[in-house]
């Protein structure tokens, strides 16, 4: 049975920081924008906040070229 099908989020939270470098939350690490897109084609949720002012800028991460 998948983590889904048991109702368990696959939700990633990332922030960004103010040096434009990405850290994931949910797994301890820094990440690429590139490793981000590759997360959210798989299926995960994928949030992004600022982490200076803590603003969900997930829409505005993925209509923006990086």
């Amino acid at each position: 049975m998948t983590r889904r099908a048991r109702g368990e989020s696959r939700s990633v939270v990332v922030k960004r920081y103010a040096n434009s470098r990405f850290y994931n939350t949910t797994v301890p690490g820094y990440v690429t924008p590139e490793e981000l897109r590759e997360m959210a084609g798989t299926g995960v949720d994928l949030i992004v906040y600022d982490a200076q002012t803590g603003e969900n800028i997930t829409p505005a991460f993925f209509t923006l070229p990086h």
